[in-house]
């Protein structure tokens, strides 16, 4: 699906692309090893930090159609289940930090890794309960802080969740759209083979 919105851009669009699982994963194609691309390993996950510049992990459209041809063949087949989204999410905040701009996340499995993890808090016994109210709620401030200092850097966060049925806090997560004027876009039961259904509406 990114492949193909890509083309749709304008011609001088930067981007970067950051990838994660129980580690936050960075690329940057090189022009002088004949367009291969470097791929970069963060496992600090409590303090992320970019292997190099910002300026310099932003790249071209043609880029990221080479970094994304390579996460294709790393990430294929893995299963890993634990995510460190909030890790990452905080490596794209120093990657457009200094300049602002749009920040399109995509989340596939609970947050249950490194800063900002959540755990599973939907209780059936609470609905319709006073208790109910906090489901509504982030699961603590620590987002509505991390969405305020991506306003305050002038960057837009738009959350793509895709699930196959399994509970996603995304009254936790969506403080990153609400706050920095962004979308949150919810993909229920985005099982492979309904792939024909949920894979052009995210394109």
């Amino acid at each position: 699906a990114l492949g193909a919105v890509l083309p749709t851009l304008p011609v001088d669009t930067r981007m970067a692309l950051v990838t994660y699982n129980d580690t936050v994963h960075f690329y940057r194609p090189s022009s002088e090893s004949g367009g291969s691309v470097g791929f970069f390993v963060s496992p600090d996950l409590a303090d992320v930090a970019l292997p190099l510049p910002p300026e310099v992990l932003l790249g071209s459209l043609e880029d990221v159609h080479a970094a994304l041809a390579l996460v294709t063949e790393l990430f294929n087949t893995t299963k890993r289940p634990d995510a460190a989204f909030g890790a990452a999410i905080h490596a794209a905040h120093q990657l457009l930090g200094p300049t602002g701009g749009r920040l399109l996340a995509f989340q596939h499995s609970q947050p249950a890794l490194g800063p900002l993890k959540l755990t599973q808090r939907d209780d059936a016994r609470s609905y319709g309960t006073d208790k109910e109210k906090a489901l509504y709620a982030p699961a603590e401030p620590s987002w509505t802080a991390l969405a305020a200092a991506l306003a305050a850097s002038h960057v837009c966060a738009s959350t793509f969740h895709l699930t196959t049925g399994n509970f996603v806090d995304i009254a936790s997560m969506a403080a990153l759209s609400r706050t920095t004027g962004g979308q949150l876009y919810y993909y229920p039961e985005a099982l492979p083979e309904q792939r024909d259904i949920w894979g052009p509406k995210l394109e």
